[in-house]
């Protein structure tokens, strides 16, 4: 199935990843899909 979005990424992204926890990992990626299935129109700044 293919996604109604596409996520753009910052070029940083794999640096500031690597400077978290990665206990952290799997809250941040459910965060980011939370975002998107409530509120997939309203642009994040973090």
């Amino acid at each position: 199935m293919k996604s109604p979005f596409k996520l753009i990424y910052d070029n940083n992204l794999i640096q500031h990843l690597a400077e978290i926890d990665r206990k952290y990992h799997s809250l941040i990626q459910e965060t980011i899909r939370e975002q998107l299935i409530y509120e997939p129109e309203v642009e994040t700044l973090n």
